[in-house]
Order: C-alpha cells, then sequence, then structure tokens
C-alpha cells in the first residue's frame, strides 16, 4: 500500500475548484488534513492539465450554509482524484471541515493482500451469474409483453401502433437473440456504450438541426432512466459502493453495468440497427422500462445481500436549519408605491374572471377579488420556495447566501427542445443586405483587442449599455468610441447580427420594464463576446444565449408592463447579472452556472403559469353555453378565414394604448365565435366574440404573434427574416411607385377570392379601368408631372372606394379593384359615379390640361368565371366593349345570348365525368423532380400527373375545373389513388431508387371519409409504398379547408407518407402561419421561376422563400424550370430540387422504368 504522507480525515463536502485556466470544475472533498485534500471528480474530466496548477477551492457548508474559499496547489492527478496541498490551511476552513467530518462515512473496505484478491474475483464471477440470470428472465418477459401488445384488442394500446407492431414483429423477435448475446457475453462489462450524445446535422448550406428521431428516441430513453434511478437510488448507490470496492476504482452510474443507464443503452445500440420506427421503438423501450421497473428492485437487493460483506459507506447527515423567506419583506411593486398594471378593455383579472365564469354556471362560492389583490402570489420567491431551508433575503450578505444555496441544488438540464434554430439564416439575410460596402478583409486581432478595450473603457466609466439605438445601427458608435479600427466584413456581421438579434429586439420593449433593465444591463458583455466567441451568436446552444433566454423568460413573472411582481425576485436577478456583467472575462463558465440558477428559479414560475393556464381552460370547458353561443354580430368570410387559421395556444400581440401586449389565446369554443385571451403571466384575461376579434385582426389591432415558446434570441431572428420576405414580398408584388398591388399581387387575391367563392359563393367582383390617354402623358409630359398625373388618379379612387377594396396597378395606363361583398349592380353604379368624377378632374402637363377619361369593364366571380385567368380575359373582354362604346363608359360582362348554350355546355361536362371513369379514358403521367446539388445524395421523385385519351376534345386542365365545379375531384383523385397505389406495389424493389411519387389532391378530398379509409387500408397493408407518397396540396385548397387539411395530414403521416405545398407564394398563408402548416416540402409557385433568369425581383422572391422554408426544415422544389440558366439560379440560391421541361418531359408513368 502506498504509504500516505499525512493523516487524513474522512469527509464527504461537495466543492468546486477553478484555476487560473481551466473552467469550474465540481466535485467532493473526499478527506483532508492539516495539508490538504483530497478531492473527487464524479466523472471523467480533462484533469491532467492542472498539475501544479493553482487553483481556487469553494465550498458551502452543509451544516450552516457558510461558504468558505482557499488556495491550493494541485500535487498529484490520480484518474478522477485530486490531491491538493493547501499551505496554509485558513482555520475557518479546516474548522467546518471538521465539524462535518463527524457525519462522513467510515473509508470503505480496500482489498490487497492475495485472500482478498481471491474474494474479489468470487464477488465479481456472483455479481455477474446474478445479472446473467435477472437479464434473460426480462427479456422473457419483454418479449411476453410484446405479444401481449399484438393480441390486445381492449383498447389499452393504439390500433395504428399495434398494427405497426405486428406488422414488424418479425424483425422484432429476430432481435431476442442479439440482446441476451449483448448481456451474457463478458464483453458486456467492459464495452464502451455508443451515440452519448445526440446527432447534429451541420450543412454549410443549411442549419443546424438536431436529428428529431434521434432526439425523440434519446427523449424516451432519458425518461426512463431517470424514473428507474430515482426510484432505486439507495440501492444503486450501496450497489456502486460495493461493487466500486470490487473493482478497485470509484464506480458512477455511466461505468455501472447493471445500471438502468447502461442496461437501457445496450439495448438501444442492438435495435439501432434493426431498421424500426421511431414510434414502434419508443414503445418497445417503453416495455423494456416497465419491466425493469418491476424486477430491479429484486436485481439490487441480491446484488447488495451477495456483496453486504463489504462495509459500505453511510454518509447521515444532521438536520438542516430550515429558514424561510421573512413574511414581512413587502414582495410587490403594488405595495411598493409602483404604478399598478393599466387596465386595458375588457380585462380582468384571473380570479376574477374565473369567479365570474364558474360562480355563474358551476356554482363556486363568491370570492371578491380584484387585479392588485395576490394575482401573482405564485410567483413570489416566498411561494416558491417556502418548504425548503432557503436563507431569508433581508441583507446583501443573505442574498449572496441564496445565491450560493441555489447554484448547489442539483443540476436539471432543461429537456432540449426539438426546435430549429433561425440565427443561421438571419445570419445570410443580413450577408445579403449589408456587406456591399464593406471591406472584405480578414478580421485582425488588433481590430478585436482594439474594440475590447475601447468598450472596456465605456463600462469603467459606467455606461454598461449600447446608447439609443439609431436607424443607423451600433458601428457608428463603435466607431466613435474606437475611430482606427476597420469594419472589415466578418466584423461588421458580427456587430449587425447582434444588433438585430439583441439590441433592437431589446430596444423596442417597454423602457422601464424589468427585464428590459437586466438584458440592457448585460448588453455591453454580451457584444465583447460576440466579437470573441463566434459561436455565441452562431449556437443556439452556446450557454450566453441561453442565458439571454432564460431572463427574458421572466416575464412570466411580471406585470404587461414589465415589472416583476417580486421586489425580491428582481433584486435577485439584478444580482446574478451583475456577476456576470463583473465576472465575465475571468470566468468562462459564469454563463453555465448562473443558468443553472436561473433554471431553477423559472421552471418552478412557468410551473405556476402552466396551471393558472390550464385552469382557465377546464372551467371554460365547463361552460357548455358558450359552445353554442352565436357570433356577436357578422362575420365576412375573408374575418372567418382568419379566425379559422387561429388554434389554443397561438399568440396575438394586442394593440393598447400606444402600447403592443402579448396575449396567448387560451381557450376557443368549438365554433371559433368566442375566444379567451390571457397574458404572459396568466395573471389577466381578456374575452373576444368572433366578431370583435375578427375585426381586431383586420385592423391591426391584434396581429398573429410567434410563439413565446420559441427561445427569445431564435424569435427575433425569425423576425429579421420574415422581415427580409416581407421587404422582398412587397417588392414583387407591389407597384414601384404608387405602392399598390401589381399583377402579381393582384393575381395571388383573385386566387384567394375564386377559392372564397367556391367555399361560400361570397360576392366578389372585378373591375378594370384602362385610362388611354396617360401613354400620352409618359411619351409628352416629364416624368414628375407623368408621375403626378397618375397620383392624382390613385387618390381619386381611393377617396370613392371603401377600404375593403383590394386596389392594383397592372400597367402604366391599367388599374384593377377587387371589390368584397357588393354586388355587381352596384359595383357597376358605383364605376358610373367614378367615372364621372373623372371628366371634371384636370390633369396638367407642359402647360396644357388633360382630361383622363377610363374604359371600365366589371366581371363578377360566378360559376363561369372561377378562376383568375377566366377573370382577368372576361373583365379585360368589357372594358374593350366599353372602350368601343366611347370613353368613360362602363360595361359588365354578360353572356348575354350566350348563356342558354353555356349552361347546356355545363351539364354535358357532368355526364363527360362519369363517361371518363366509366370507359377509362384516364392514364396517368409522370415528370421527374431532381435534386439541384450534383454532389447531393438525395434520389428524385415524380409527380404523378394526369392524362385524358387522345378522343375527348378538352384539355386535362378543363376536365379537372369542371371536376371541382361539380364536387367531383373525390371521384377524380381516388382513380388516381387507386392507380398510383397498384403502380407502386408492381415495382418491388426498384422503389429503392427514386425517393417517391407525389400525389396532387384536391381540397374537397382532404375532408373526405372514404378516400382517407382507402388510403389507410391500402398503405398499413404495404409500408414500403407508404414510405414512398408524397402528397401534394395547394397552398389554396389548404388553407380553404385548413382543418380538414390538418385532420387530414395528421392521420397520414403516421403511416409512413410526406407532404408537399404546391403553388407556394401565390396564396395567402404567409409566414405567419407557416409553421401550422406540417409538411416536408415547399414548392414554389412557378409564376417566381419562369422569368428568374431576367427577373431580379423573381430572383429575390424565390431567394426569400427558399430562405425561411429552410429555417423551418423544409426542402425547397422550384417548378416551371425551363431552361439551363433558371436552374444555374436556383443552384445559385440553393434550391434543393427543380420540376420542369428543363429536367424531364412529362411521359407515361407506365413508361418509367426504374433500376432494380
Amino acid at each position: 500500500m502506498e504509504k500516505r504522507h499525512f493523516q487524513r480525515i474522512v469527509v464527504l463536502q461537495a466543492a468546486t475548484i477553478q484555476g487560473q485556466y481551466s473552467g469550474l470544475i465540481r466535485g467532493e472533498i473526499h478527506d483532508f488534513s492539516e495539508h490538504g485534500v483530497l478531492f473527487s471528480v464524479p466523472l471523467a474530466a480533462p484533469l491532467v492539465d492542472l498539475q501544479d496548477q493553482l487553483v481556487d477551492v469553494n465550498f458551502q457548508s452543509d451544516l450552516n450554509f457558510t461558504t468558505h474559499n482557499f488556495q491550493a496547489r494541485v500535487v498529484r492527478v490520480t484518474g478522477t482524484l485530486l490531491g491538493l496541498m493547501v499551505n496554509p490551511f485558513p482555520v475557518s476552513a479546516y474548522t467546518a471541515l471538521q465539524a462535518l467530518a463527524k457525519l462522513a462515512p467510515v473509508a470503505p473496505v480496500t482489498i490487497n493482500n492475495t485472500s482478498d484478491s481471491a474474494l474479489r474475483q468470487a464477488g465479481l464471477i456472483k455479481t455477474q451469474t446474478i445479472f446473467k440470470q435477472f437479464i434473460r428472465q426480462a427479456i422473457a418477459d419483454f418479449y411476453a409483453a410484446i405479444r401481449d401488445v399484438v393480441h390486445a384488442d381492449d383498447g389499452r394500446y393504439d390500433a395504428s401502433i399495434r398494427r405497426s407492431l405486428s406488422n414488424a414483429y418479425t424483425t422484432v423477435e429476430a432481435q431476442q437473440a442479439k440482446l441476451i448475446n449483448a448481456y451474457t457475453t463478458d464483453g458486456y462489462l467492459h464495452k464502451e456504450l455508443r451515440d452519448k450524445c445526440i446527432n447534429v446535422v451541420d450543412n454549410a448550406n443549411q442549419l443546424s438541426l438536431v436529428a428529431l428521431d434521434v432526439f425523440d428516441e434519446w427523449l424516451v430513453l432519458s425518461t426512463l432512466t431517470t424514473k428507474l434511478s430515482l426510484e432505486y437510488a439507495s440501492a444503486i448507490y450501496a450497489f456502486e459502493a460495493r461493487y466500486g470496492v470490487l473493482l478497485g476504482q470509484v464506480v458512477n452510474t455511466d461505468e455501472n453495468p447493471y445500471s438502468p443507464h447502461y442496461i437501457l443503452q445496450t439495448m438501444r445500440e442492438v435495435l439501432a440497427d434493426a431498421g424500426l420506427q421511431p414510434d414502434l421503438l419508443a414503445l418497445l423501450y417503453t416495455l423494456f422500462g416497465e419491466i425493469l421497473l418491476t424486477a430491479m428492485a429484486g436485481l439490487y437487493q441480491t446484488l447488495n445481500g451477495v456483496l453486504d460483506y463489504i462495509a459500505l459507506p453511510k454518509k447521515e447527515l444532521a438536520p438542516i436549519r430550515r429558514k424561510t423567506l421573512s413574511s414581512t419583506v413587502k414582495h410587490s411593486r403594488l405595495s411598493m408605491g409602483v404604478e399598478p398594471v393599466r387596465h386595458i378593455a375588457n380585462t380582468v383579472s384571473l380570479d376574477s374572471f374565473l369567479h365570474d365564469v364558474s360562480g355563474s354556471s358551476l356554482g363556486v362560492a363568491a370570492q371578491q377579488t380584484g387585479v392588485q389583490a395576490e394575482v401573482s402570489s405564485d410567483y413570489y420567491l416566498q411561494s416558491l420556495f417556502a418548504n425548503t431551508h432557503v436563507p431569508a433575503l433581508q441583507s446583501s450578505g443573505d442574498l449572496a447566501n441564496f445565491i450560493n444555496y441555489l447554484q448547489q441544488l442539483p443540476h436539471t438540464p432543461p429537456v432540449p427542445r426539438p426546435t430549429t434554430t433561425a440565427i443561421t439564416g438571419a445570419r445570410r439575410v443580413l450577408t445579403d443586405d449589408s456587406l456591399s460596402a464593406v471591406s472584405s478583409a480578414p478580421v485582425s486581432s488588433s481590430d478585436i483587442k482594439q474594440l475590447i478595450h475601447a468598450l472596456n473603457n465605456a463600462q469603467i466609466s459606467g455606461q454598461n449599455q449600447l446608447p439609443q439605438v439609431s436607424e443607423s445601427g451600433i458601428a457608428p458608435w463603435l466607431k466613435e468610441i474606437s475611430p482606427h479600427i476597420s469594419l472589415n466584413a466578418d466584423l461588421w456581421q458580427s456587430v449587425d447580427l447582434f444588433e438585430q438579434l439583441l439590441t433592437r429586439p431589446i430596444a423596442q420593449d417597454n423602457a422601464s420594464s424589468d427585464i428590459r433593465a437586466l438584458l440592457k444591463k448585460m448588453e455591453l458583455t454580451l457584444l465583447k463576446l460576440a466579437l470573441l466567441d463566434a459561436s455565441f451568436l452562431n449556437s443556439n446552444t452556446h450557454p450566453a444565449q441561453h442565458t439571454v433566454n432564460l431572463l427574458e423568460r421572466f416575464y412570466v413573472a411580471a406585470d404587461d408592463e414589465g415589472y416583476l411582481f417580486d421586489a425580491q425576485l428582481c433584486q435577485l436577478l439584478n444580482a446574478l447579472v451583475n456577476q456576470i456583467v463583473d465576472q465575465f472575462e475571468n470566468n468562462t463558465r459564469i454563463f453555465a452556472d448562473k443558468n443553472h440558477i436561473l433554471m431553477g428559479l423559472i421552471t418552478p414560475i412557468e410551473q405556476a403559469r402552466l396551471s393558472k393556464l390550464l385552469k382557465i381552460q377546464s372551467t371554460c370547458a365547463q361552460r357548455e353555453q358558450w359552445q353554442t353561443m352565436p357570433a356577436d354580430g357578422d362575420v365576412s368570410l375573408r374575418q372567418q378565414a382568419r379566425l379559422d387559421l387561429l388554434r389554443q395556444g397561438d399568440w396575438l400581440n394586442l394593440s393598447v394604448a400606444d402600447k403592443t401586449i402579448a396575449y396567448q389565446i387560451a381557450w376557443l369554443n368549438a365554433s371559433a365565435s368566442f375566444f379567451v385571451l390571457t397574458n404572459r403571466s396568466a395573471t389577466l384575461v381578456q374575452t373576444f366574440t368572433g366578431a370583435d376579434l375578427a375585426l381586431a385582426l383586420l385592423d391591426g389591432r391584434a396581429i398573429p404573434a410567434q410563439g413565446y415558446e420559441t427561445p427569445f434570441m431564435d424569435r427575433s431572428a425569425r423576425k429579421l427574416m420574415f422581415n427580409a420576405y416581407d421587404k422582398v414580398y412587397q417588392q414583387v408584388t407591389h407597384d414601384d411607385l404608387t405602392g399598390l398591388l401589381n399583377r402579381k399581387g393582384l393575381l395571388a387575391d383573385l386566387v384567394e377570392a375564386c377559392s372564397a367563392y367556391t367555399v361560400a359563393s361570397s360576392s366578389i367582383v372585378l373591375c378594370m379601368m384602362i385610362f388611354d390617354q396617360m401613354n400620352q402623358l409618359y411619351t409628352n409630359c416629364d416624368e414628375a408631372e407623368a408621375d403626378a398625373s397618375v397620383f392624382a388618379i390613385v387618390e381619386k379612387i381611393q377617396a370613392t372606394m371603401p377600404a375593403t377594396v383590394a386596389f392594383s396597378r397592372l400597367s402604366d395606363n391599367t388599374f384593377a379593384l377587387l371589390v368584397y361583398d357588393m354586388d355587381i349592380a352596384s359595383v357597376a353604379k358605383l364605376m358610373s359615379g367614378l367615372s364621372n368624377q373623372f371628366l371634371t378632374q384636370r390633369i396638367l402637363c407642359q402647360d396644357r390640361q388633360f382630361v383622363m377619361a377610363a374604359s371600365i369593364g366589371v366581371a363578377q366571380i360566378s360559376d363561369e368565371l372561377n378562376t383568375a385567368p377566366k377573370l382577368l380575359r372576361s373583365v379585360s373582354s368589357a372594358c374593350a366593349v366599353a372602350k368601343a362604346n366611347g370613353n368613360n363608359a362602363v360595361q359588365v360582362y354578360s353572356t348575354n345570348s350566350q348563356q342558354i348554350k353555356h349552361e347546356a355546355t355545363l351539364f354535358e361536362w357532368a355526364g363527360l365525368i362519369d363517361k371518363v371513369l366509366s370507359e377509362n379514358l384516364l392514364f396517368l403521367r409522370c415528370q421527374r423532380i431532381q435534386p439541384i446539388k450534383v454532389s447531393d445524395d438525395a434520389l428524385a421523385h415524380y409527380e404523378i400527373l394526369l392524362g385524358l385519351d387522345a378522343s375527348l376534345s378538352v384539355t386535362t386542365q378543363e376536365f379537372i375545373l369542371s371536376a371541382e365545379k361539380w364536387q367531383r375531384s373525390a371521384d377524380i383523385d381516388m382513380w388516381v389513388l387507386q392507380h398510383s397505389f397498384d403502380w407502386l406495389a408492381a415495382q418491388g424493389v426498384g422503389l429503392d431508387s427514386i425517393s417517391g411519387v407525389s400525389i396532387n389532391l384536391s381540397g374537397h378530398t382532404l375532408a373526405n371519409e372514404h378516400v382517407l379509409a382507402y388510403i389507410q387500408r391500402r398503405l398499413l397493408s404495404n409500408h414500403a409504398i407508404a414510405q414512398k407518397v408524397i402528397f401534394e396540396l395547394t397552398e389554396t385548397a389548404f388553407m380553404s379547408n385548413f382543418g380538414a387539411a390538418q385532420q387530414f395530414i395528421q392521420a397520414v403521416r403516421v403511416l409512413g407518407c410526406r407532404f408537399s405545398l404546391d403553388d407556394f407564394g401565390s396564396g395567402y398563408s404567409s409566414f405567419a402561419y407557416l409553421k401550422n402548416l406540417n409538411v416536408d416540402y415547399l414548392k414554389i409557385d412557378g409564376a417566381f421561376v419562369k422569368d428568374l433568369d431576367k427577373s431580379p425581383s423573381d430572383y429575390a422572391m424565390v431567394k426569400a422563400m427558399h430562405e425561411i422554408g429552410s429555417a423551418l426544415g423544409l426542402s425547397t422544389i422550384a417548378e416551371y424550370v425551363e431552361n439551363a440558366a433558371i436552374l444555374a439560379k436556383l443552384n445559385t440560391i440553393g434550391v434543393d430540387y427543380a420540376q420542369g421541361y428543363n429536367i424531364e418531359m412529362p411521359k407515361r408513368l407506365d413508361s418509367l422504368m426504374l433500376s432494380t
């Protein structure tokens, strides 16, 4: 045995050490002497570099919470043990350790001689034998449970998962022998576990994304491991202590082959190679976890029984003094004389709301409470830590003790969010917009040092925050404080990205907000970090990003003005931020350390908020009369479409008294005619009828917002990208001179209008007016005069038209109006009055006057005019007739004597649909959708197209439109589905050569239960086909049947199918609602692609749509790729797939030969 230089005293005390060049390391002081301590790190850590270093040792006594610090030198590094020499040993620290030593365990038994070595070997063999017997029985019970699920018919398990398990049973059964072999071979005791971290995809052309399947699988395993570890924590600790003696080393859970972690991870490694679906794996892990939960008590009882001859280190702590926060401390800003929350219209406190609702409908006793009366007591430190030994906050010393107490709490890392970071996309937006005038030279270290020095001087002078941000940004201020620095491209990107993600969003917050003040206090510190550490802004896993996001989450403990309810909580958060600012440059772990405290504080507060939200929902759901309450007032089709997009849990920004306040939809009834909203703290409630909320959405008093569940910095990045998209969309769809909609913008509105007519036969009228003399103005007058004439005409039209009219300028002399909710006769009368006003208006040009007469055509959407092209042709024809009748005439489009013939034609169409289906005059075509990147390993897929027999004298498009008119789309789609599935089933292994086939579905089909049942029946019987099916929905069909589309996707996606959103950009969903469209591909509308090689605006639009799609984890497809130049542009943008004549001409599906 090695001779020990000092008589050491055994103690077990949590402590930390920190070296000059190392971060904070947590561990335990195991024993000590007058000259040093033995420090143990429970997990593997890079300790070798600490040899001979001076370190600071810090511990807080478990007895009285007193903090002790002393300096020591590392003189020995052995595995996870450090020998620290302390000279001299501070008396207070030594005395504290002596007091703790009286509670410390007896040193464990050591086995060194020959007979004891034999005893150790015998003990190892016994434990292994016991485990083998246990695991064989556990696996047998596991497979019995699997068979029980397959044959269960009592509703305990979802039918789809039972079918999946039944289909995969042969594969699952084949793993039984592999599992037994994995656990029972000698190699099991010494193996290295695989997959210790979540896989990350890091592609320079896309965002860093968590592999979600792996994440979900890991989450199930982590939950089971934690549950088992907590259930048997005492027995596991006892065994690991004894097992460590047998091995002659410290054993932790990751190294204990008989621990839940080790057992479950081994199962994961075996099943990982079986090709099973994630939901099926989750079920198998759960079943195995249930077996272990029952059986592990016996395992550890037996293991500890055979090793009970080994003395067990046992630490019996003396009773800990419990302190509660002083009840005399005033913790509400209301009691501190601060102005209370300003009430907004129809806003009441949560308590008052619940009293009014439940008291009138559920018989709950009345409780008189107002907004000021304890509405947020759940958010006070007193309430959060009432049952713990937290030191009272009565002085600055108590505050330090409280922070230290929180720091020593067990680490409970938050469950990772499967959220795609948008920051990479935001950086690309800034790169495109702001680097044209910036040097591309590499960043020099001298520039960084100079700028950091200037920022340090600013902080020393008391300026912890950046000055008021202006339109020119913070760069001028940086130039002012550091005039010799050269802002090159990389440095400017970091500064600009920091400004967009932090400075501007913080500046937009309420100036008196406590949370804003906290973030502003850290602003300069974070700017320095952004300059020194690129990963801060680039990685959503960076501790500093987490710190910012955590601080912003404390808005749940604040009123709508941003004042924290609890003054003590405000004091504590300020102290934590002060420590970050003071220690940032000398402590690389400061953010991670404070995150631990912040997480411990925010978690119970958010749980309290969730409880309030659930209480609102439960109370509202029980009030039956709300579910049938009629809407208060008329709701137009457009307004109802907006309401239909809202879901429980969505957020709205409400405009109240010149402020924007975030409210969440806590509850809405089935008919979307009554809404209950609550603020971020769930302490105030607002109610809306559907009509009132629709009106608020229309006039901008309520605006859909990003979910506040998304981290603050990610929200900032997404807002930046959405603003960039809106800017490009504005340019592409609006006229440069007037700001009115242009032709593309009008077409988008027409598509929406035609969809609205199909759903509810609403009255929508299109007007077109052509000013022939305007061409002469641009020929004979200077540009300023011509432009002034245009503005005069626009002002005249706008003054006459209702506010809901969509006004557009199609060319220099042509305007269009889309009028909603007005019959064609009223619109024609309105146009006649407008044309008379034109006669009285004079336009000045070159000292001459002109009269601007207009030829006006009017057409109403109808069964015959139900597409944008038809409408435009019809209204153009009416304009031509008006012009023929003389300037300033108004002509309403009419079929006149051809109306009867047209009606007869419609009936012929109805009979033609039956003829085509019954005589099988349809056939399938296909067109390849090809990955654009040459290096991309992705496979091509094909879009299924419909073809008509040559004997028919109609086009495919006309046939499809007639089917929609007579509501026969589902019949056509069913024919396509049957023949597509039959073709897929006949391909066999050839399907491996393609990614899949894309099948178009109409809006009517989404709500057809028979079609859904057929899809489920066919795909459940052939899993290989399901993996190759991509259902393609147009944006218009999706949005006009939003609820049905979501239900359809939810029901079909579990089968393994994917979804594509077609014609993206032509409709009206916008990115504000894209998060609700659970699709895999975005197919960019061909109108933006076909002129991509010669239209800068189209290029910008396609790029914006691709960037946003990529940021949301979606693949993008460009259609109408007609030539190599367009394809090259798409490649530059980074679009994932291309489709069009340049890729492949459509061909019959039966001619497609797949490689085998």
